[in-house]
């Protein structure tokens, strides 16, 4: 089967693993724009 890691953030897909079944990861991606929001989330929990 097949998993897929994805961004948070803007949706793009980060990677492909092997799973058991079809799977949705959710991690973040490196670009400027979805670290700002990571930021800024992280800002308003505090």
């Amino acid at each position: 089967m097949l998993g897929v890691i994805l961004c948070n953030y803007c949706g793009s897909e980060i990677a492909t693993v092997d799973t058991e079944k079809v799977t949705v990861f959710y991690t973040d991606c490196k670009r400027d724009v979805c670290r700002e929001q990571r930021k800024g989330k992280e800002d308003k929990q505090r």
